[in-house]
């Protein structure tokens, strides 16, 4: 989380913002920092984009070797999950679904609406544990 004075620092340091987005009210950074800090504390970071743009711009930021994993579901799953969450901007969500389009290339993809979340997980760690 960053207050705007911060976010306004950040976006003056050529570099530091690997991806913004404003949408649903937010505004949601990936930042280089914040992935330093990760890797030096031997943590893997996961970050969670919606756009093409957005994992060239973190993938070719960055000198780590990253796992592309696209997570996709079925319209009618997706809509069931935005109903659910009841945030009062379903319209806005249902329009971002249609913008997204499926990425072009990725490392490994899953049908969230086929997969547990553990079962994704386990595809995803298995994927990352054969890489050289």
């Amino acid at each position: 989380m960053l207050r705007e004075d911060q976010a306004d620092e950040l976006r003056k340091v050529p570099g530091a913002i690997l991806w913004e987005n404003s949408r649903y009210g937010a505004t949601y950074f990936v930042d280089r920092s914040g992935l330093d800090q990760l890797w030096a504390s031997s943590r893997v970071p996961i970050v969670h984009l919606g756009q093409i743009e957005a994992v060239d711009a973190v993938v070719g930021g960055t000198e780590a070797d990253w796992t592309v994993a696209e997570l996709f579901a079925r319209p009618d799953v997706l809509a069931e999950r935005i109903q659910s969450r009841g945030t009062g901007d379903e319209a806005e969500r249902f329009a971002a679904v249609e913008q997204t389009l499926r990425l072009p290339v990725a490392d490994v993809r899953i049908d969230t609406g086929a997969l547990s979340i553990r079962e994704a997980a386990d595809v995803i760690e298995r994927h990352v544990g054969v890489r050289p």
